[in-house]
């Protein structure tokens, strides 16, 4: 398995011709760096850095060195990426060592260079993210690589699964010294040691101690907090047992990362002022206030850093009424927020299948051609493996599993990860390559998508968003500060909660069992902390819609094994097996089409008062940052109406090129030739889709305009073919951008708007040189130049090939109306720098 090591990916990824090491550096100089520039100009540091996954690497840097100074590691990586970004050369701080070592020289390169043998995309879940299985990872593809063994998502960089998170070592303390005394005390009392304890919550607590120590011994710990809990309930002294400074040690250990609280006082301050009130005025309960006031003063007298809990610092900007991410950088309030845990679980798994010894040697030595023909067998034969494994254990699991319990497995998209070639073990001795070793790597990450259309991992977890679902589990925690009616009484107590939100979108009528356009909404609740003198919460979902034409039904609520129940948890069920499923359907019966803001909220109440409440408030999908969240529902498709859809998601078309190479060719060459590259995912570039519901009219008849308008304008029936060698069989007219879209030459008010189709830039597929291969060539009967590249293009294309590239571009299944955006992708021609110079298609797996 590959644990939570940077090195391990990066070995996966950069280590060269046989097993070895990747590239790790020192974390402190890149910090200092980094730091002092920020000094320099002025700048805040996440300023500084720009880009998210530029600050992710700083802090994780920065936290490394806080856990362990002097031998704080980073992959060389992260340290290029967050050095470039703040306008640093990582070479000026470790030296080319930084960077890949570059592949040597020798008679033997052809058989252990890895460059020769380029890394491989392998699984079908890389459809999710539009990365086609068997294509070549490249090296401009590593930072995506990364990200996916990371929980993030390939292209977009966004977290798609939080790390599995424990405390630190360095926060526990032995269990036994506790134990022992609190069994002493009971004794000279006469009572049992459950006794001495206050509440459910500690005497559970208490118990589990004690079958850990049963069962581990003296090496069991247990974090500092539950420790000197269960101490004060029983009246033992903790000092006594531990020592002040082991204690002190261990409760910063267990704290956390720490924010600096200027920007904070800074917020408060302006909020007062556009309020008109004094800036502790801003916070009701009395023990906050409190609080605030110490720290303003303490700000007073500290010229820089004035540093605050991470945790604290958060829960003072939310009683404020501040939002904490417009105060710190997001990355760096989670950064903090995790610096008092370690990362634990698996990043996925690493398959090894290699040839004995014998015939690893006769490769090393084998002419070029016939080892070239044997690894292909090879490697083939290792992908078919990995397809078969593929099949059976790609799963996810709903539910507890363990204690009697058996959890659900659920089938999924499949795999995410890539191939790796090795032709030697390490290097010993000195030698420049290792022995002959045959072999080939699998890097899988531990994430799949289930197809009932829930989030889900490979047994863990995983997050994403298409046109008609999102699982969004990074939308964070809250945390409730349940105040006293009576203001200058401290907060009764507080409550967080890890929240994942998730969304079914029905494209067509029937597929959610009624007639109506239907859309589900799901919010998973974890809790994490419930203060004991809560006694117990209870938590309402508020999901609201601004839609006339909707009805929703009422929550229902499931326990992690599918048991209806009730949002209601008292503190010893703080776990995250006490996690509550809350589901809402909303169904539209609606005319035409409409986007549906949505909007999401909590309230919480408490079992130790029957006034005390909390709230949180999420947003709603009108705002521009979770736009895409926003449904749309219509009935305006034909034979599938009604159905709803994610109107903001621009998805992917992925022309199947081994079937249609020069169709795919074309669309290729005229995205990157085409001064506004329409449809390419590249440069950013949509393709807007000409839907039933257009308002452009037939001038001739007022009726709307439609595909074959804008074809028979660039493509007419005067049109014939090039002449083409007999074996493309019949050629057609093909035009791009596609009659379907705005784009298209002949769409009229469009961009790219021409006379006719003698306008666009005119080609041809035929032979090329002896006839083994095809290509484009300029048709030049009109044009005799060749093209200038035109707005559009019109091209003789094999009939089969015209017609069966955008066969599958079927509006439904994403519900694509006019003027909705997607992007068409050409794999095959990853490798091409540019279309200024003739490319050679590769073939896709």
């Amino acid at each position: 398995m590959i644990g939570p090591s940077d090195g391990q990916i990066e070995y996966r990824l950069t280590g060269g011709h046989g097993c070895g090491t990747g590239t790790m550096v020192d974390a402190a100089p890149l910090v200092a760096a980094i730091e002092v520039k920020a000094a320099e100009t002025g700048t805040p540091v996440a300023a500084l850095l720009g880009s998210a996954e530029a600050k992710r690497a700083f802090y994780r840097a920065r936290t490394q060195l806080r856990k362990t100074p002097g031998t704080a590691r980073i992959s060389g990586f992260d340290a290029v990426e967050a050095a470039a970004a703040a306008g640093l050369d990582a070479r000026d701080l470790y030296g080319e060592a930084v960077l890949p070592a570059p592949v040597g020289d020798g008679q033997v390169d052809y058989h252990l260079d890895a460059t020769e043998r380029p890394l491989v995309w392998i699984g079908n879940g890389l459809t999710e993210f539009g990365i086609t299985p068997g294509s070549t990872l490249t090296p401009e593809q590593f930072p995506w690589a990364r990200r996916l063994m990371r929980g993030e998502d390939p292209r977009a960089g966004r977290t798609l699964v939080e790390p599995k998170l424990a405390v630190a070592p360095a926060a526990k303390l032995p269990a036994a010294p506790l134990v022992r005394a609190v069994r002493r005390t009971a004794a000279e009392r006469g009572v049992q040691p459950a006794e001495l304890l206050d509440s459910r919550r500690k005497k559970a607590a208490f118990g589990r101690m004690e079958r850990q120590l049963t069962r581990h011994g003296e090496s069991h710990r247990v974090p500092v907090s539950v420790l000197l809990n269960l101490a004060e309930g029983a009246g033992v002294d903790a000092v006594a047992l531990y020592g002040e400074e082991a204690l002190e040690k261990a409760l910063a250990a267990e704290e956390g990362g720490r924010l600096d609280a200027r920007p904070l006082l800074h917020a408060v301050a302006r909020k007062a002022d556009e309020t008109n009130r004094r800036p502790e005025e801003l916070f009701t309960a009395a023990s906050l206030k409190r609080r605030f006031l110490q720290t303003a003063a303490e700000g007073e007298r500290r010229l820089r850093d004035l540093p605050m809990a991470a945790r604290e610092a958060v829960a003072l900007a939310k009683a404020a009424g501040l939002d904490p991410e417009q105060i710190w950088d997001t990355e760096e309030i989670k950064a903090a927020l995790r610096e008092g845990r370690v990362e634990v679980g698996n990043r996925g798994a690493d398959l090894t299948l290699d040839l004995p010894k014998s015939k690893s040697v006769f490769l090393a030595y084998a002419p070029d051609e016939l080892a070239r023909e044997v690894e292909a067998v090879y490697t083939g034969a290792g992908r078919e493996a990995v397809e078969a494994l593929e099949r059976w254990t790609a799963y996810a699991m709903r539910g507890r599993h363990g204690d009697g319990r058996s959890a659900e497995t659920i089938p999924t998209s499949g795999f995410c990860g890539w191939m790796m070639v090795h032709r030697a073990a390490r290097p010993v001795g000195g030698a420049p390559y290792g022995d002959p070793h045959f072999h080939l790597h699998f890097t899988l990450a531990n994430m799949v998508k289930g197809t009932d259309g829930r989030c889900g991992a490979k047994d863990s977890g995983k997050d994403y968003m298409n046109r008609t679902e999102a699982c969004l589990k990074n939308i964070g925690s809250a945390t409730l500060i349940f105040l006293d009616s009576d203001p200058e009484l401290p907060s009764l107590g507080t409550a967080t909660f890890d929240l994942q939100q998730q969304m079914k979108l029905y494209t067509k009528k029937g597929d959610s069992g009624s007639d109506l356009g239907e859309f589900d909404q799901q919010l998973v609740v974890i809790p994490t902390h419930i203060d004991e003198a809560l006694e117990g919460v209870n938590l309402n979902w508020y999901a609201t819609n601004n839609c006339d034409a909707c009805s929703t039904s009422p929550i229902k609520w499931r326990d992690i094994n599918q048991n209806e129940t009730t949002a209601h948890w008292t503190p010893d069920q703080a776990n995250p097996f006490g996690e509550r499923w809350g589901t809402i359907q909303t169904a539209w019966s609606g005319t035409g089409k409409e986007i549906i803001d949505l909007g999401w909220s909590i309230r919480a109440t408490v079992d130790a008062s029957a006034t005390v409440s909390a709230t949180a408030d999420f947003g709603t999908s009108g705002d521009t940052r979770v736009r895409e969240l926003a449904p749309r529902c219509d009935n305006i498709l034909k034979g599938v109406a009604p159905g709803c859809a994610f109107p903001y998601f621009k998805p992917i078309y992925t022309v199947d090129t081994n079937l249609y190479p020069a169709a795919g060719a074309y669309y290729w060459l005229m995205q990157e030739k085409m001064t506004s590259h329409p449809g390419s995912k590249k440069w950013d570039s949509l393709l807007h889709r000409l839907g039933p519901d257009t308002t452009v009219k037939r001038p001739s008849d007022g009726q709307p305009w439609t595909t074959n308008d804008s074809r028979d304008k660039i493509c007419p029936s005067s049109w014939s073919p090039h002449p083409a060698d007999a074996s493309l069989g019949a050629l057609s007219c093909d035009e791009y951008a596609m009659a379907s879209t705005h784009e298209s030459g002949g769409f009229p008010g469009g961009p790219n708007q021409v006379g006719s189709g003698n306008d666009c830039a005119q080609l041809t597929a035929d032979k090329m040189g002896t006839g083994t291969s095809f290509g484009l060539l300029a048709d030049t009967r009109v044009a005799t130049a060749g093209p200038s590249w035109e707005k559009c293009g019109r091209a003789s294309i094999p009939t089969a090939q015209n017609t069966g590239a955008c066969k599958n571009l079927n509006p439904a299944p994403w519900r694509l109306l006019d003027d909705d955006g997607f992007f068409v992708r050409t794999p095959g021609f990853e490798h091409c720098a540019n279309a200024n110079t003739t490319c050679a298609w590769k073939k896709i797996g």
